[in-house]
């Protein structure tokens, strides 16, 4: 019971944090900064919680993904329904590939300007 208490504070946290997170994890960040040859914050937040889900898998979307804190009071107050996308869990793919697909494009085009800033 103890380690679900810690799980649920440290996930209560990350919800807390969410809009540092999301700030962090703004496309719009992402592509300027790769347009002026800036690796920004905000391509080194998504790359840390990507390759993080990789490293830790479904112990990641438990105890630290942010948005695993929406999901959490989410389902103290909703049912617990599973649902069944079907062909529109390819949407994520509609929607990643081009944003990283661009971001590698405008930051090998600004040959040049490479430079790291975290607060970009």
């Amino acid at each position: 019971m103890k380690r679900q208490s810690v799980r649920r504070s440290v996930i209560f946290v990350s919800f807390l944090l969410f809009p540092i997170t999301i700030y962090y994890l703004s496309p719009v960040l992402s592509l300027s900064g790769a347009y002026y040859g800036i690796l920004s914050g905000s391509c080194i937040v998504f790359g840390f919680l990507f390759f993080s889900s990789f490293l830790f898998g479904r112990g990641f979307s438990a105890w630290l993904c942010p948005a695993g804190g929406l999901q959490e009071s989410y389902s103290i107050v909703g049912n617990n329904k599973r649902f069944h996308l079907g062909w529109k869990n390819w949407i994520k793919y509609v929607l990643w590939i081009p944003w990283f697909s661009s971001i590698v494009v405008l930051f090998v085009l600004s040959a040049g300007k490479k430079q790291i800033q975290f607060f970009y």
